[in-house]
Protein backbone atom coordinates (compact mmCIF):
# COMPACT_ATOMS: atom_id res chain seq x y z
CA UNK A 1 0.00 0.00 0.00
CA UNK A 2 1.09 3.55 -0.71
CA UNK A 3 1.04 6.19 2.00
CA UNK A 4 0.14 9.86 1.67
CA UNK A 5 2.24 12.18 3.84
CA UNK A 6 1.28 15.65 5.10
CA UNK A 7 4.39 17.80 4.63
CA UNK A 8 3.17 21.07 6.20
CA UNK A 9 0.21 22.88 7.72
CA UNK A 10 -2.04 21.88 10.60
CA UNK A 11 -1.75 18.16 9.78
CA UNK A 12 2.04 18.07 9.38
CA UNK A 13 3.61 14.69 10.05
CA UNK A 14 0.43 12.66 9.60
CA UNK A 15 0.35 9.83 7.11
CA UNK A 16 -2.53 7.89 5.61
CA UNK A 17 -2.69 4.53 3.85
CA UNK A 18 -4.27 4.88 0.41
CA UNK A 19 -6.70 2.15 -0.48
CA UNK A 20 -7.01 0.61 -3.93
CA UNK A 21 -9.50 2.58 -5.97
CA UNK A 22 -10.50 6.16 -5.15
CA UNK A 23 -9.59 8.13 -2.03
CA UNK A 24 -11.03 11.62 -1.56
CA UNK A 25 -9.16 14.44 0.17
CA UNK A 26 -10.53 17.70 1.53
CA UNK A 27 -11.69 19.67 4.58
CA UNK A 28 -15.01 17.86 4.97
CA UNK A 29 -15.25 14.90 7.35
CA UNK A 30 -17.02 13.04 4.50
CA UNK A 31 -13.62 12.54 2.79
CA UNK A 32 -11.38 9.52 3.21
CA UNK A 33 -8.62 11.93 4.27
CA UNK A 34 -9.60 15.13 6.03
CA UNK A 35 -7.21 18.12 5.96
CA UNK A 36 -7.73 20.88 8.54
CA UNK A 37 -6.41 23.68 6.29
CA UNK A 38 -8.92 26.39 5.33
CA UNK A 39 -7.22 26.87 1.94
CA UNK A 40 -8.19 23.29 1.03
CA UNK A 41 -11.68 22.85 -0.43
CA UNK A 42 -14.30 20.67 1.24
CA UNK A 43 -13.78 18.04 -1.47
CA UNK A 44 -10.51 19.03 -3.10
CA UNK A 45 -8.78 16.05 -4.71
CA UNK A 46 -9.30 12.45 -5.74
CA UNK A 47 -6.40 10.01 -5.71
CA UNK A 48 -7.08 6.89 -7.73
CA UNK A 49 -4.90 3.82 -7.18
CA UNK A 50 -4.74 1.35 -10.07
CA UNK A 51 -2.27 -1.37 -9.21
CA UNK A 52 1.05 0.38 -8.61
CA UNK A 53 0.01 3.59 -10.36
CA UNK A 54 -1.57 6.67 -8.76
CA UNK A 55 -3.66 9.31 -10.52
CA UNK A 56 -4.92 12.61 -9.15
CA UNK A 57 -7.91 14.69 -10.20
CA UNK A 58 -8.66 18.20 -8.91
CA UNK A 59 -12.35 18.31 -8.03
CA UNK A 60 -12.93 21.96 -9.03
CA UNK A 61 -11.27 23.18 -5.85
CA UNK A 62 -11.21 26.88 -5.04
CA UNK A 63 -7.42 27.23 -4.67
CA UNK A 64 -6.41 24.51 -7.10
CA UNK A 65 -3.93 21.66 -7.07
CA UNK A 66 -0.33 22.41 -8.04
CA UNK A 67 1.77 19.54 -9.37
CA UNK A 68 4.90 19.29 -11.48
CA UNK A 69 5.19 23.00 -12.19
CA UNK A 70 1.60 23.96 -12.92
CA UNK A 71 -1.96 23.89 -11.75
CA UNK A 72 -3.97 20.85 -12.78
CA UNK A 73 -7.10 21.65 -14.74
CA UNK A 74 -10.21 20.61 -12.77
CA UNK A 75 -11.45 17.18 -13.83
CA UNK A 76 -8.20 16.25 -15.61
CA UNK A 77 -6.70 12.95 -14.42
CA UNK A 78 -2.91 13.11 -14.06
CA UNK A 79 -0.53 10.27 -13.15
CA UNK A 80 1.72 11.01 -10.17
CA UNK A 81 4.92 9.26 -9.18
CA UNK A 82 5.88 8.62 -5.60
CA UNK A 83 8.12 11.26 -4.04
CA UNK A 84 6.81 14.26 -6.03
CA UNK A 85 5.17 16.86 -3.76
CA UNK A 86 1.77 18.38 -4.56
CA UNK A 87 0.18 21.53 -3.18
CA UNK A 88 -3.52 21.61 -2.27
CA UNK A 89 -4.28 25.21 -1.41
CA UNK A 90 -1.37 25.94 0.95
CA UNK A 91 -0.90 22.34 2.14
CA UNK A 92 1.85 20.18 0.70
CA UNK A 93 1.27 16.43 0.39
CA UNK A 94 3.41 13.67 -1.04
CA UNK A 95 2.97 9.99 -1.92
CA UNK A 96 5.51 7.36 -0.89
CA UNK A 97 8.12 6.63 1.75
CA UNK A 98 10.81 8.85 0.20
CA UNK A 99 8.87 12.01 0.99
CA UNK A 100 9.81 12.19 4.65
CA UNK A 101 13.49 11.33 4.18
CA UNK A 102 14.27 13.26 1.02
CA UNK A 103 11.90 16.23 0.86
CA UNK A 104 11.01 17.10 4.46
CA UNK A 105 14.52 18.27 5.54
CA UNK A 106 14.64 20.70 2.64
CA UNK A 107 11.12 22.03 3.25
CA UNK A 108 12.08 22.56 6.92
CA UNK A 109 15.18 24.53 5.89
CA UNK A 110 13.14 26.98 3.80
CA UNK A 111 10.28 27.12 6.33
CA UNK A 112 7.56 25.74 4.06
CA UNK A 113 6.60 23.35 6.84
CA UNK A 114 5.52 26.23 9.10
CA UNK A 115 1.86 26.85 9.86
CA UNK A 116 -0.39 27.89 7.00
CA UNK A 117 -3.72 29.64 7.11
CA UNK A 118 -4.65 32.30 9.63
CA UNK A 119 -1.82 31.42 12.04
CA UNK A 120 0.80 32.38 9.46
CA UNK A 121 -0.87 35.52 8.14
CA UNK A 122 -0.80 33.96 4.66
CA UNK A 123 -4.53 33.37 4.68
CA UNK A 124 -5.43 37.00 5.19
CA UNK A 125 -2.52 39.04 3.78
CA UNK A 126 -0.72 38.63 0.46
CA UNK A 127 -2.02 35.09 0.15
CA UNK A 128 -1.93 34.94 -3.64
CA UNK A 129 1.62 36.28 -3.97
CA UNK A 130 2.97 34.11 -1.14
CA UNK A 131 1.13 31.08 -2.47
CA UNK A 132 2.55 31.54 -5.96
CA UNK A 133 6.11 32.00 -4.65
CA UNK A 134 5.90 28.87 -2.52
CA UNK A 135 4.42 26.85 -5.35
CA UNK A 136 7.16 28.00 -7.73
CA UNK A 137 9.74 27.06 -5.12
CA UNK A 138 8.09 23.69 -4.64
CA UNK A 139 8.32 23.08 -8.38
CA UNK A 140 12.02 23.96 -8.45
CA UNK A 141 12.63 21.59 -5.53
CA UNK A 142 10.74 18.79 -7.23
CA UNK A 143 12.64 19.41 -10.48
CA UNK A 144 16.00 19.10 -8.73
CA UNK A 145 14.84 15.99 -6.87
CA UNK A 146 13.80 14.29 -10.09
CA UNK A 147 17.17 15.05 -11.70
CA UNK A 148 19.20 13.83 -8.75
CA UNK A 149 17.42 10.82 -7.21
CA UNK A 150 18.88 8.80 -5.57
CA UNK A 151 21.44 11.12 -3.98
CA UNK A 152 22.81 12.05 -0.59
CA UNK A 153 20.35 14.53 0.96
CA UNK A 154 23.01 17.09 1.89
CA UNK A 155 24.41 17.22 -1.62
CA UNK A 156 20.87 17.63 -2.92
CA UNK A 157 20.07 20.46 -0.48
CA UNK A 158 23.24 22.30 -1.51
CA UNK A 159 22.33 21.93 -5.19
CA UNK A 160 18.79 23.21 -4.59
CA UNK A 161 20.11 26.13 -2.55
CA UNK A 162 22.59 27.00 -5.30
CA UNK A 163 19.82 27.02 -7.90
CA UNK A 164 17.49 29.07 -5.70
CA UNK A 165 20.14 31.70 -5.12
CA UNK A 166 20.77 31.80 -8.88
CA UNK A 167 17.03 32.07 -9.63
CA UNK A 168 16.44 34.96 -7.22
CA UNK A 169 19.75 36.78 -7.63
Amino acid sequence: MTKLYMMNGPDIGQSFELKDGASYIGRSPDNDIQIADRTVSRRHLRILRRGRQSFITDLESRNGTFFNGSYIAPGLEVEVKEGIPMALGMSVICLGEGCMDQIMPFLDSIEITKETGEQSGIFTENRDKTNQRKLELLYRVSDVLMERLPINIWIMINEVSRRLVGATG
